[in-house]
This record gives structure tokens, sequence and C-alpha cells, in this order.
């Protein structure tokens, strides 16, 4: 009777107050219907409510904006706004007509949330190891430029090593892709190099030469360098100037003397193509975006040398909101591919040779003498210049403007 009653006794203090000494299942219960526990995450969960409404109200500069990202109401966040103010005993903003902007207190206080909301996620992401795999859906955001020779190997190589993930694929320009990564929206984006934002975390991805891109019929030979203050005038496609590009390609033609008979603005990288194709219409596209035509007959690609024009694309993820393992692992897929072909371009001289002459001009005899080299295929040689080192001084690069 004894170890009867000692048993019921040791069961009774286990039980009392939510213990941890019960195993399995019934540990877990004890848990959830403890008063004392059930009030500790309901106290996390609110606080952390307050903390991603600041930081949105914080990023968005707008209780509006912030209400629309977090799915709450403009007078909902200003209450949360008044609440942490009162707590604190400090003005967290200054309240202008239409806009608010942060204190030093304010400054000071995001920087600890951005702190807290990384430590919450990367431990949520952590404890997801303990699963059976990699599992769950990402959105990510790539620009035309790299959904179109970069995406399609790594893709297909993320769904055949995870077969229970999914990846949805959001194609679009700088200024939209920065958007929904700041709001939280896209696990990480690929865009243009520039200089930060508020909510984002940007780091560098990949460096790629521009090239100038025209029709199969051009008199240029395939994959020589090219200086374009030697050709024209010419009939030039340009994206509009609220691409990130556009300033920058602006600034080089005009410091570089280059000719321009025409310009026609189009923002379809397909439409462009298409028209470049079918007409004397020519572009300048990144490097690694054409790279999958470089053995095909289908136009003609000069790398842009004296000066090289380069392209720095930047990675860019939400500032409060770690990478998980599912963004991680296409992350790096992206990342070996995109420097599987920046490897290729990479062969491409970076300067003219010193007798080759007004490059752009008509060159029949380098066409009539494809024959072989690094970019040709057995069926469609392609002569190609001797290769200088890959890391030649840069003049250019497509890097200062903000997206929109």
């Amino acid at each position: 009777m004894s170890g009867v009653s000692n048993k019921r006794e040791e069961r009774s203090r286990s039980t009392s107050g939510g213990s941890f000494s019960l195993k399995g299942e019934k540990a877990r219960i004890a848990l959830k219907t403890s008063p004392k526990v059930a009030s500790i995450v309901e106290t996390m969960s609110e606080s952390l409510r307050q903390i991603r409404l600041f930081v949105a109200a914080y990023e968005e500069g707008s209780f509006t904006a912030a209400a629309h990202r977090e799915n709450a109401t403009q007078s909902g966040v200003s209450q949360h706004i008044h609440k942490l103010e009162a707590r604190f005993g400090a003005a967290l903003f200054s309240r202008d007509t239409g806009a608010i902007h942060p204190t030093p207190a304010g400054d000071l206080y995001y920087r600890y949330c951005i702190e807290i909301l990384r430590v919450h996620e990367a431990s949520r992401n952590e404890m997801k190891r303990f699963g059976s795999g990699l599992s769950g859906e990402i959105v990510v955001g790539l620009m035309p430029t790299m959904t179109r020779s970069v995406l399609g190997s790594a893709l297909a190589t993320f769904i055949k090593q995870n077969p229970n993930a999914q990846v949805r694929i959001a194609e679009g320009f700088s200024a939209l892709l920065t958007e929904r990564v700041r709001a939280g929206e896209y696990a990480f984006a690929v865009v243009p190099a520039f200089q930060g934002a508020p909510g984002l975390n940007p780091r560098p991805f990949h460096s790629t030469p521009e090239v100038l891109v025209s029709r199969r019929t051009s008199s240029r030979a395939h994959m020589t360098p090219v200086r374009l203050k030697d050709v024209g005038p010419l009939n030039l496609l340009l994206p509009s100037p609220p691409n990130t590009r556009r300033r920058t390609l602006d600034t080089y033609l005009a410091s570089n003397g280059v000719r321009v008979r025409q310009v026609l603005e189009i923002d379809s990288m397909f439409g462009a193509l298409d028209l470049i194709a079918n007409s004397d219409w020519v572009s300048i596209f990144p490097g690694i975006m054409m790279a999958s035509d470089i053995d095909r007959d289908l136009f003609t690609i000069n790398v842009i040398v004296e000066p090289q024009l380069i392209l720095d694309l930047a990675l860019i993820e939400p500032m409060r909101q770690p990478m998980g393992p599912l963004a991680q692992t296409f992350l790096k897929l992206l990342e070996d591919e995109t420097a599987r072909i920046g490897a290729r371009l990479a062969t491409s001289p970076a300067t003219v040779p010193a007798d080759a002459g007004a490059i752009g001009e008509t060159r029949a005899e380098s066409r009539a003498a494809r024959g072989g080299g690094s970019w040709a295929r057995p069926e469609r040689a392609r002569a190609v210049k001797p290769s200088v080192a890959a890391g030649a001084v840069r003049h250019a690069k497509s890097v200062t403007e903000a997206p929109a």
C-alpha cells in the first residue's frame, strides 16, 4: 500500500503546475492546459505582433501602409504604437500630416526589433531541420535576366532533389521585386545592385558583362568584343526610365560617344528579342541573360568593351526574416548555375585586339572563317579571338541607381 501511495503522491506532484516530468503526449497536454503557460504564450504572441506592426510602420513610413502589409487596420496599428510608447515612456514616431518619421528612440527600438524577429525565425527554422527532409513552399522574385538562362536548370535540379517542396517564381523588374521582399512576401529576390533601403538585407550576388545583341545576319562576328563608338548609328531598344538599368545605359552611351539614330523604349524581354531577330534594331542585355543563345544561330552577341559595361546583381531578403533552409537550398543552386554561366562569358576578350580595326564594321571574312573555338558547336563552328585574363579592369558598372 505504501508503494501505491508513494506513486500517487509522485504523480500528484508531477502534474501540478504543468510539470515537465510527464512524458510524451501527456506532457504536451499538460503544457497546453496549464493557465500559466497559456498566459506566457499569449503574452509572447501579442509582443511579437506589436513588434511586427512597429517594424512595418517604421519601414513603410505610414500606419496605413503598415496596416495593409500586416493585414491589420490603420487604427489598430496606431493603437499598438501608442501602447508601446506608453510602455516605454518615449515617442517612437513624430507625426506629420500624412506621414510619420522615427525618432532617435524609434531608430534604436527598430534595431532591437529586427534582431528579435530574426532570432525568432531562426529558432523556428532550426526546429524544422528535425523533420523528415525539406518541405513547404517559398516564393522567389527574379528578373528576366535570371529567368531566361539561369532558372531552368536550377529549378529542375531543386524539384528532383526536393519533391515535397514547392517554389513559386515571380518574374518582375527591380522596383516591384524590392517592394515585395520588404513586405515579406518573397523569401528573396535578385535585382540590380543599389545602395539599399530600410527593411532589406542586401549582399552581392553576381557580376555579368553587358552585351550588344543584334540579328543573326549582322555584319559583326558572333562573340567578338565590340566598341560601341565604332558601330552605328544604332537603332537601339532600351528599357523605359523607371527600369534600374536605364540611367546607367544612358550615361554610358553619352560619355563614350556612341552614335544612336533612334531609341525605342520597350520593357518586354520577349518582345524586344522578337523585334531584334526580325529587323535591324539592336539592344544591350546582361550577358547571363543571353547565355543560352551562345551556341544557337539566332542572334549575334558581342561583349561590350573599352570600356566594359558591367551589371552588378544583388541578393535581397527581408532584414527581419532570415532565410530558411528551403530558400537557402534553392539559392545555392541559383548561385552555382549563375557561376557556371558566368565562367563561359569570362573567356570572352575584355579588349579589342590591336589589329582588329574598327570593330563592328563589315566582317564577312570573319564569318566565313568560322571553324572552331570554345564557343562553337560541332555543326555550327564559330571563330573566337584569344582570351585575355578574366579579371580585366572594369570601367563602367550598373550599380548606382536605387529601385524606383
